[in-house]
């Protein structure tokens, strides 16, 4: 009979893509799993995003088919919330990150009682090079080395995570990827669904049906960087004949800079969506052709994933952190120079004059997601429990 194992997982928020893993979790018979939320009350499940100004709307994928619980405001109840992450004697508590100063107090706590504990980072060296000149970067240097000690596991999201692991002194054999997943089956199923509908979709959104429909769902901020977007829509335009329209889908200060650049542009063929249900961006990825994600600082970018499980080939800027993983040059899509217009228009040519190499991308898109997906993560939490039981 095989080992089951207790596993506990400390976040500051419930999410749209991990909640869906965390219920897949909860049905495996070798694990017992509980996950705590160390935002206080309503903030740890349903807060207003600051960037946007609204609370997201994700239905209930967030907090359905899992045991959770969330700390509440108070010193005496933080500490007896501490105390409940740690009773029991878990196999492993994985904490998501070392910030806020109450996941270090986790994982100071849950050392000194003799439980492995175990880090979740998306931090990146690219990401942290301005951070490290500032007074916070150079304490962070210089004790981010000896919390490390602490762990017995670490869990990048990818690559760029797991080097800057590596530079804290965190040995490979300690880890094991906890990557950014989303729920590759259902977004598969859906956007088939809409796909099925694809001509009227189309046409509702006012967009033709031989367009070739470039999309983008982000928000509309400077981190996130829509503006070169739609300037390199614009440069494409001025080199290709092939009909394009701009799908965007989003919104945040930066809307009426971007009505004004698609203006200035003369893009005439164009679709601003405004925000989007989590439960409708399936649509959207199966009316688009393309997907890019032109982000200044992002240490990952589930939408890349989400578009990928659509069957879409991706073209991301040089600061998205999943380009490392997630693209393959040519073949699931292309990187191009972050702010460059020039580069992310060449980029999309490409795929706008040969749609048969897009659609084949697309499919080799969606091969290459697979691996990224709930099942892949399962399997690497159970190498880290085996691992952290065996020592």
């Amino acid at each position: 009979m095989p080992k089951k194992y207790r596993l506990v997982i400390v976040m500051q928020k419930a999410t749209q893509f991990d909640g869906p893993l965390f219920a897949k979790l909860a049905c495996n018979g070798q694990l017992d799993l509980k996950i705590y939320y160390t935002a206080l009350g309503e903030k740890a499940i349903r807060d207003i995003d600051p960037e946007l100004g609204i609370r997201p709307e994700w239905g209930e994928m967030a907090t359905s088919g899992y045991e959770y619980e969330v700390r509440t405001s108070g010193k005496l109840n933080s500490l007896r919330f501490l105390r409940k992450i740690v009773a029991g004697h878990p196999d492993l508590i994985i904490i998501s990150g070392y910030l806020p100063f109450f996941h270090s107090l986790v994982a100071f706590y849950a050392w000194l009682r003799g439980v492995s504990v175990g880090l979740r980072s998306d931090t990146t060296l690219q990401h942290t090079k301005s951070v490290n000149r500032s007074i916070k970067g150079l304490l962070k240097e210089s004790i981010l080395p000896m919390l490390c000690k602490i762990y017995s596991t670490a869990h990048p999201v990818g690559t760029l995570a797991s080097e800057y692991l590596l530079q804290y002194g965190v040995s490979k054999n300690r880890m094991f990827l906890f990557p950014y997943a989303v729920n590759n089956e259902w977004f598969g199923v859906k956007s088939s669904e809409y796909r099925v509908n694809r001509p009227e979709l189309r046409c509702g959104m006012g967009i033709a049906g031989d367009a070739f429909v470039v999309l983008g769902i982000l928000k509309f901020n400077e981190r996130e960087d829509p503006m070169t977007l739609v300037r390199g829509l614009g440069a494409l335009l001025r080199q290709s004949t092939v009909p394009i329209h701009l799908l965007l889908v989003g919104d945040g200060p930066l809307r009426g800079h971007i009505e004004d650049a698609i203006r200035e542009e003369g893009i005439s063929q164009f679709t601003l969506a405004g925000y989007a249900p989590y439960v409708d961006l399936p649509k959207y990825y199966a009316v688009a052709d393309v997907f890019v994600h032109p982000g200044v600082g992002e240490s990952w970018g589930v939408s890349v994933n989400e578009s990928m499980a659509c069957g879409m080939p991706v073209v991301l800027s040089d600061r998205v952190g999943s380009q490392i993983d997630l693209v393959k040059a040519g073949e699931t899509g292309f990187v191009f120079i972050t702010q460059d217009a020039k580069s992310l228009a060449q980029n999309l040519a490409v795929l706008a004059n040969d749609r048969k190499l897009c659609d084949k991308m697309g499919q080799q898109a969606k091969m290459l997601i697979n691996g990224w997906g709930y099942e892949a993560t399962e399997s690497s939490l159970l190498e880290a429990l085996q691992f952290v039981t065996s020592i």
